[in-house]
């Protein structure tokens, strides 16, 4: 069974990768952030801090090396800053005949920043808030796999921000999957805004692995179509989203994930309408038969947003 290990600077894009994967493979992740803040809060000297580190990362691996030879896979967000820490992780999941997959998120500072600007704003569970001082400083201390590292690069698509690539037929082949994505994307957002929300929901990939979770609450394929027909009796005439932002990284020729702030609108049929507060969505795209499915779809409402009755249970 496969470990993934996953290796990037903050706000690489690792963790909303990490739940994703999670959910599609039916595996268990472990972020270090989590153990750190729910076990020992938010600030302690940097000693202190670095020997918590170890004792966690100690417990993840030993964990990890049982689920592993039970034949459960494993997703292991913790970073790996260091060239060291990372090879002292394979060498000790391979000697117990594990496959490890590493995946190193290469993304550029600007995007990386502008996601935690974000995140500070409002943080979530399990995460700490990272000063600019804080950013350039780690910065500084992360080492990017070199070349005798087998890893698998992320990146942002092609012409995401300002991301580059150096193989010009790859960049050629990034572009023509990302334009497939975002027109998935806008059929999407259309057959929701034009009140076809059938349609809607027939877009998302019908399959026992599908999860859509929505400010903590996790619904399956049938109890998202479930929700969708409630809130329809119940008047719901369309869903409208303004999207202010987006990134995209491509994964494979058959997997895309895509980040999205926006504010979501709904519009009964009483003429009523009720917008929320800007959202975090990441969103994980299949392709399968020749066509591009949303598999897996992660939301976080930002505190300060009004909630939107539509989605409350009656």
């Amino acid at each position: 069974m496969t470990v993934h290990i996953l290796i990037g600077r903050v706000g690489a894009g690792k963790t909303a990768f990490a739940r994703a994967q999670e959910h599609e493979r039916n595996a268990v992740r472990f972020s270090l952030d989590d153990w750190m803040t729910h076990l020992y809060g938010h600030h302690m000297p940097r000693d202190l801090f670095d020997s918590r580190v170890q004792l966690c990362m100690d417990l993840i691996l030993a964990l990890t090396e049982r689920l592993a030879a039970s034949r459960v896979e494993v997703v292991l967000d913790c970073g790996f800053w260091k060239r060291e820490t990372r090879q002292e992780c394979r060498d000790r999941l391979t000697r117990s005949g594990t496959t490890v997959q590493a995946w190193y998120f290469d993304t550029p500072a600007h995007i990386r920043w502008s996601r935690l600007e974000n995140r500070n704003r409002s943080l979530p569970a399990g995460t700490f808030e990272i000063t600019r001082e804080m950013f350039e400083l780690f910065d500084q201390w992360f080492e990017p796999p070199d070349a005798s590292e087998d890893v698998r690069t992320v990146r942002p698509a092609a012409n995401s921000k300002g991301a580059q690539c150096s193989d010009p037929s790859w960049e050629a082949s990034m572009n023509e999957i990302e334009a497939q994505v975002l027109q998935a994307e806008n059929e999407l957002l259309g057959s929701l805004r034009s009140g076809d929300l059938a349609r809607g929901v027939e877009m998302h990939l019908n399959a026992p692995e599908y999860r859509n979770i929505w400010n903590g609450e996790m619904k399956t394929y049938s109890e998202l179509s479930t929700r969708i027909a409630a809130a329809r009796e119940k008047g719901l005439a369309s869903i409208d989203y303004q999207v202010a932002s987006r990134e995209m990284f491509t994964l494979d020729e058959s997997s895309v994930m895509t980040t999205l702030v926006a504010t979501e609108t709904t519009h009964m049929t009483t003429g009523e309408s009720k917008t929320s507060g800007r959202t975090i969505i990441s969103i994980l795209w299949r392709k399968m038969h020749g066509k591009w499915w949303l598999g897996y779809l992660h939301a976080s409402e930002e505190p300060q947003g009004a909630a939107n009755p539509v989605w409350q249970e009656p």
